[in-house]
């Protein structure tokens, strides 16, 4: 950015003008009061009043109204050149902040999202750790009916076993009973055979 000349306190400034325009016509005004009261002194005033229309001075005044003047409109080319750079400076700025408005408000759109999607990533973990569970509660569920289904297999292989011994040997004990008594049947058969056929060998009488 240029940088501004200093003001002129006498060209630049209404304020300032004005208020040494008042202190210049305050000091004349006391000067005049002081020269009527001395008559050798307003003469003295007068010849300097005729001494300032001299048209040398009046065209020097006018060279230096002239020059102030130029210097004027310079400096106030230079303030408006100034004042168009700081509007532009401004615009971009403005611009600037549109741009980041729009940011902030895409990230704050990309934020809700991300948001919405860490509720929906958290329910569903929660839903998982729910089914989680509930999965191993039933996994333990069913050891412990297989637990108690195994105890209770167990249990009836022993009562199994237990019923065949009994009847392995209540069947042995009948069997060897019906055993005996063919034997002893048999032997019976036999005496009698035995007997009948000693008889018949003996003479007749």
């Amino acid at each position: 950015m240029s940088e501004v000349a200093p003001l002129n306190p006498f060209t630049d400034l209404g304020g300032v003008v004005s208020f040494t325009s008042t202190k210049i016509g305050h000091a004349r005004g006391q000067r005049r009061a002081g020269v009527e009261d001395n008559p050798e002194l307003e003469n003295k005033s007068q010849s300097v009043a005729v001494g300032r229309r001299n048209p040398m001075d009046l065209e020097l005044n006018l060279e230096m109204l002239k020059v102030l003047r130029q210097d004027a409109e310079t400096r106030c080319n230079e303030a408006s050149s100034h004042v168009q750079e700081l509007e532009r400076e401004l615009q971009f700025a403005a611009s600037r902040v549109q741009k980041l408005e729009l940011e902030l408000q895409h990230g704050l759109a990309i934020n809700g999202e991300l948001q919405q999607q860490t509720a929906q990533l958290r329910s569903a973990l929660e839903e998982s750790n729910n089914d989680k569970e509930f999965f191993f509660r039933g996994f333990r569920e069913r050891e412990a009916q297989l637990r108690v289904a195994e105890a209770q297999a167990c249990a009836l292989e022993i009562h199994t076993s237990e019923l065949i011994d009994q009847t392995l040997q209540a069947s042995t004990s009948q069997s060897q009973q019906q055993l005996m008594a063919t034997v002893k049947e048999s032997l019976g058969v036999c005496s009698l055979c035995q007997n009948d056929y000693n008889k018949a060998r003996l003479p007749s009488m």
